[in-house]
């Protein structure tokens, strides 16, 4: 049975199972109902069947952010096994198959740095300008997902057991 497990949030620690598709929202009526002030009436949709999973944001004034990835306005993507997911100010880790607690693990500088370093498409950019452009935009992002995060008011421990916690050995 597919899970999240919430890593930052009012949900930290806890873990949330569903069948083949749920809701996070702010709404009452939501599979995974999420209070922080980030977090938009129906935020996104989780979808899972025997071939594949997917992510859509449903339009979230907010986004929704796959592995440091913002998705467009409705858009869907492909869910992998232990993905990361942030909604508003909440990080959760998806298992397609409800997957064990995740624990275990810490994150280097140069770890974290290559999970950041992913965050905007490079395919159709060319040349030293483009290049430039690239690193503008990826580090924009980055600066966002932090700001959303709050994580420029953690300390180095407290990141470091984020880190530990979002990523799996």
């Amino acid at each position: 049975m597919p899970a999240l497990e919430f890593i930052t949030g009012a949900m930290e620690g806890r873990r949330s199972e569903f069948e083949s598709r749920t809701v996070i929202g702010s709404s009452a009526d939501c599979g995974v109902r999420l209070t922080d002030n980030g977090i938009s009436r129906s935020h996104a949709r989780i979808t899972v069947d025997a071939e594949s999973a997917s992510v859509e944001d449903l339009g979230s004034a907010n986004g929704t952010y796959v592995n440091f990835r913002r998705l467009k306005s409705h858009e869907t993507t492909t869910l992998n096994d232990r993905d990361v997911l942030f909604c508003g100010r909440t990080v959760m880790k998806f298992f397609r198959d409800g997957g064990a607690a995740s624990g275990g693990g810490a994150v280097s500088t140069s770890e974290l740095g290559e999970l950041l370093r992913g965050t905007v498409p490079l395919e159709g950019l060319q040349g030293p300008s483009a290049e430039a452009a690239a690193l503008r935009a990826r580090r924009t992002e980055q600066r966002e997902v932090l700001r959303r995060l709050g994580a420029h008011r953690w300390s180095s421990a407290e990141l470091e057991s984020l880190l530990r916690r979002a990523r799996a050995t």
